[in-house]
């Protein structure tokens, strides 16, 4: 499993379009071949915070993500210009937990 945690942080001025391009990305993430789960969530105490949770079957999957025609459309191409700040890191499970 190869675990990806985005961070997004997102001006008011731009909140409502981000968050109606993350309902598309989400739902063509989900039906990647090597998918096994992508979650949206914003912070609850700081609107236009958000983390996305992906999960892989492997690196080569994630990569394949990037690759994907639906991550250029709208990660790259709509959601990143609108973006404070973007950061992410990659983790794996910890076996036996």
């Amino acid at each position: 499993m190869f675990v990806v945690i985005a961070r997004y942080k997102v001006e008011p001025e731009h909140l409502d379009r981000v968050r109606q391009l993350l309902v598309p990305l989400a739902a063509f993430s989900r039906e990647e071949e090597g998918n096994r789960g992508y979650e949206v969530v914003e912070d609850l105490e700081e609107p236009g915070e958000f983390r996305i949770i992906e999960q892989y079957v492997d690196k080569a999957a994630f990569e394949a993500h990037l690759a994907s025609d639906h991550y250029h459309d709208i990660a790259a191409h709509k959601i990143r210009p609108l973006l404070a700040d973007r950061q992410f890191a990659t983790y794996a499970p910890v076996p036996g937990t």
